[in-house]
């Protein structure tokens, strides 16, 4: 499971499920069951966190792109998804966030 950790974190939630299930010689299921028992939680909430990691380590450069546009680079539907799934994740509006100093020192993997 560490394996499927990796790769969902590598494509930062981008990669189908059921590609990397084939991958790892799993089904589906199985794989879910597998990694809820391993890592804690689910490969859907993982690669949730993972999409917004990328998206945080996006805007921490110096010149980040508007939301509208760092959210169907960063694999979300559209800038409302972003704002959603930020605030459900982060617990604060991405518009919030951003008044908010952003440390260049994040424990984010950058």
């Amino acid at each position: 499971m560490a394996a499927a950790a990796r790769a969902i974190a590598a494509g930062a939630g981008a990669r189908p499920l059921r590609a990397l299930a084939d991958e790892l010689g799993l089904g589906e299921r199985r794989l879910q069951q597998l990694f809820r028992e391993h890592v804690g939680l689910s490969p859907r909430t993982a690669a949730r966190l993972a999409r917004l990691q990328a998206l945080l380590r996006a805007l921490r450069r110096p010149q980040p792109l508007p939301w509208a546009e760092l959210a169907p680079a960063h694999g979300y539907y559209d800038q409302a998804h972003l704002a959603n799934e930020f605030r459900a994740l982060c617990g604060l509006s991405p518009g919030a966030f951003a008044g908010r100093s952003v440390s260049r020192s994040s424990k984010t993997a950058g």
